[in-house]
């Protein structure tokens, strides 16, 4: 893509292709990033290179605190917030490095669907695996 100069297959954002359609035209996501700026400005962009042409509006960006990362806890607590503030809200999707290793936790402690580069992974390698 002319959005990226490195590859971005394992970006978590790629799974937005399959949650859209899987999920209620009226539910929404949140994607949690500590590049919620720049992430903001290419939205558009770079949804449409994860293969998301409508349906934009349904995401939002929520800016990482470092409280957040540094306390999975805390993060829980906001993705409740932000679900409680939103209940057509479907899932949040972390687009952060740091957040691989929280997000069980807050997935946990949360009751919420919870998509990263893991669970990414794990859509590609269980395609191969042996039922």
């Amino acid at each position: 893509a002319d959005l990226a100069s490195v590859p971005v297959f394992l970006s978590s954002l790629m799974q937005v292709a399959i949650l859209v359609p899987a999920h209620d035209p009226q539910q929404s996501f949140v994607i949690v990033t500590k590049h919620a700026d720049e992430l903001n400005a290419g939205k558009a962009d770079m949804l449409r290179c994860c293969g998301i042409e409508l349906g934009l509006e349904c995401f939002s960006v929520h800016a990482l605190s470092s409280d957040e990362v540094q306390q999975p806890e805390k993060l829980a607590q906001r993705i409740v917030g932000l679900r409680e503030a939103d209940p057509k809200l479907a899932g949040a999707i972390f687009d952060c490095e740091e957040l691989i290793s929280h997000a069980d936790e807050v997935r946990a402690s949360s009751r919420f669907p919870v998509f990263d580069q893991v669970t990414m992974l794990d859509f590609f390698i269980s395609a191969r695996s042996d039922n």
